[in-house]
C-alpha cells in the first residue's frame, strides 16, 4: 500500500507538469507560455485502465503572480478547485506543484520545457525527495526529459498546429526497491496553445499499478 502511494505521488506530478498553453512574448523568438489574465484552455483527459473514465478540466490564467524559489510565478486557476503556477526563463518553462499533504512533503519545481534547444538536448527536469509516512527509507523522484522531435506539424482534435515540440520524459524513484517504475511518456506543446496532447504509461515491478492516460487540447480562449 505505502509503494502504491508513492507511486501516486508520482502521477500527481506527470500530470501537473503539463498542463499549460502560450503566446508570443519573448520578441527574439515564439513563447509556449501566456500570462493573459482570462485566456484558457479546456482539455479531455482519458484513463484508459480499467474501469476507463473520462474528464475535462479547464485552466485559466488568473491576473496574480506569486515568488517561489527567487522565481515570479504566474497563478493559474482550474476548474478542479486547485491552482497552479507557471513561469518562463528565456527559453526554459517551469512549473511548481504542491504536492498532497499525506506524502509529508511540501512541493516540486519542474522544468518541463526548453524551447531553446535542438533535439536530443536532455536536461533534468525535477529531483525531489519525497517523504511517505510509514515508509522507513528515504525515496528522490527524478524526472528527465528529452526533446525528441521539433518543427512537428500536428492534428489533435480536428485542429493543425505547427511547429509543435515533441518531449518525453523518463522517470525513476530513487530508492524504491525491487526494480522502481518504468515509464513511456509524452508531451507535444505548439506555439500560442502550449500543451495540446500528452500521454502517460506507467508500471512498477514493486507494485500492481499502471497508470495509462491520455489528455488532448479541446478548445482554448485567448
Amino acid at each position: 500500500m505505502k509503494i502504491q502511494l508513492v507511486l501516486g505521488i508520482l502521477v500527481t506530478i506527470i500530470a501537473g507538469s503539463c498542463t499549460d498553453g502560450g503566446e508570443p512574448i519573448v520578441p527574439s523568438g515564439t513563447s509556449y507560455l501566456t500570462l493573459t489574465a482570462g485566456s484558457s484552455r479546456n482539455y479531455e483527459l482519458k484513463n484508459n485502465t480499467p474501469p476507463a473514465s473520462t474528464t475535462n478540466y479547464t485552466v485559466t490564467s488568473t491576473n496574480r503572480d506569486t515568488t517561489i524559489n527567487g522565481r515570479s510565478y504566474h497563478v493559474f486557476s482550474t476548474s478542479t478547485g486547485g491552482s497552479e503556477y507557471y513561469t518562463q526563463s528565456g527559453g526554459d518553462y517551469y512549473t511548481y506543484q504542491v504536492l498532497p499533504i499525506t506524502t509529508g512533503s511540501s512541493n516540486v519545481e519542474i522544468l518541463f520545457l526548453k524551447d531553446n534547444v535542438g533535439v536530443g538536448a536532455t536536461w533534468v527536469a525535477a529531483s525531489a525527495p519525497i517523504t511517505v509516512p510509514g515508509v522507513p527509507f528515504p525515496l528522490t523522484i527524478n524526472i528527465n526529459n528529452t526533446i525528441a522531435e521539433k518543427g512537428l506539424s500536428k492534428t489533435v482534435n480536428g485542429k493543425s498546429y505547427t511547429d509543435v515540440i515533441h518531449v518525453t520524459s523518463v522517470i525513476a524513484v530513487a530508492g524504491l526497491p525491487g526494480g522502481g517504475v518504468t515509464s513511456d511518456i509524452h508531451y507535444y506543446y505548439a506555439p500560442k496553445y502550449g500543451l495540446i496532447e500528452n500521454s502517460v504509461m506507467l508500471t512498477s515491478a514493486v507494485a500492481p499499478i499502471a497508470v495509462d492516460t491520455d489528455t488532448r487540447l479541446m478548445s482554448a480562449n485567448f
